[in-house]
């Protein structure tokens, strides 16, 4: 897709759970309100593993085109600044293991 001829630019949305959505295996506490629960960025920070695949995955596209990273649901700083802390870890994960990415992809 990122490669893809006409494609300028890819931006990838990170995991998404609507509030109409319920994740019924997950094993989490059922959320009095869904809507403001444990959805989009929260979730991931909460699910680091889950988050670090994706992130892989997204940072390994990069290399082949113009990527960007779309962080669902901010609602402060904070989920910025530990979203960032972490995508930083998986960019040093892979370069160190010799594995391309844009080290420039926008967030």
């Amino acid at each position: 897709m990122i490669e893809g001829e006409g494609i300028k630019w890819a931006t990838i949305r990170t995991f998404y759970l609507g509030g109409d959505k319920f994740i019924s295996d997950a094993g989490l506490a059922e959320e009095m309100n869904p809507v403001m629960g444990l959805r989009a960025i929260r979730f991931c920070l909460q699910e680091v593993e889950l988050f670090k695949v994706q992130l892989r995955a997204i940072l390994r596209a990069s290399a082949y085109g113009n990527t960007g990273i779309l962080l669902p649901m901010i609602s402060g700083i904070q989920e910025i600044v530990d979203a960032r802390r972490i995508i930083d870890e998986v960019k040093e994960e892979l370069t160190s293991g010799g594995i391309p990415i844009d080290e420039d992809i926008k967030i």
